[in-house]
């Protein structure tokens, strides 16, 4: 079982995305994803007007659900759901964090415990298209010759490889969050939440990050999705 932690809000920085991406569905996309009834859902729904309420109250149990008004940018819900689990769960149970705009491929769940069955501190689903951009094009900023030196792994669905950092959609221990608990809420209680400079400094630290190639999940920004995958019809699936 994975600990679902959620976040979704009406407030947030403007992205161009599909036409497909937006509250409702990608709900309905993770919850078939990691479905309510295998999977330990809280649900974090910060300043949401009656119409997304109602719509969040039509697949989640109102028991999963936490109403809040914070909107200091996307560090403080992170953090109010980190406060949460880690205080009432084991050392070893695994929370996934999840914004509202990601879309995740039927099967993630199966693919995130295999990725944390090769001991890795951290697991993303997200294949980052800036760790094949070099950083002189606008990619990630340790990006040369359009790729990121790596380790790969194999398990039984994919391939995995080392990165060097994630966003705030990401799975760790609770042993992991504790340990790292200090370098994460020093970059996570900003206005700001700079998710990359905290990935580094978890890296510096022996921490290992590990995202699956290819993706099953992607960021629902246009110019970031996933490569390689059909998002569209991934959506159309897990909602039909």
């Amino acid at each position: 079982m994975i600990k679902i932690a959620y976040r979704i809000s009406e407030a947030g920085f403007p992205k161009e995305k599909p036409s497909y991406v937006n509250n409702e569905n990608c709900l309905r996309n993770a919850i078939a994803a990691f479905p309510l009834d295998k999977h330990e859902w809280h649900v974090l729904a910060d300043s949401v007007g009656v119409e997304t309420k109602a719509m969040i109250e039509k697949y989640v149990p109102q028991k999963n659900i936490e109403y809040v008004t914070i909107k200091n940018g996307p560090g403080y819900p992170f953090l109010h759901l980190l406060n949460k689990l880690i205080n009432q769960s084991d050392n070893t149970d695994i929370i996934y964090f999840i914004e509202n705009d990601y879309i995740h491929c039927l099967g993630s769940d199966v693919v995130m415990q295999e990725g944390f069955n090769l001991g890795a501190h951290y697991v993303t689903l997200y294949d980052h298209p800036d760790k094949y951009i070099n950083a002189t094009d606008g990619g990630n900023p340790y990006i040369e010759d359009g790729g990121e030196i790596t380790k790969v792994f194999l398990t039984k669905s994919c391939h995995w490889k080392l990165t060097n950092s994630t966003t705030g959609t990401f799975a760790s221990t609770v042993q992991a969050l504790k340990d790292d608990y200090q370098t994460i809420i020093k970059y996570a209680n900003n206005p700001y939440w700079n998710d990359f400079q905290m990935c580094l400094e978890l890296g510096n630290r022996g921490r290992t990050i590990i995202s699956c190639i290819p993706g099953y999940a992607t960021h629902g920004e246009t110019k970031w999705l996933t490569p390689l995958i059909d998002w569209q019809k991934v959506m159309d699936d897990t909602l039909n």
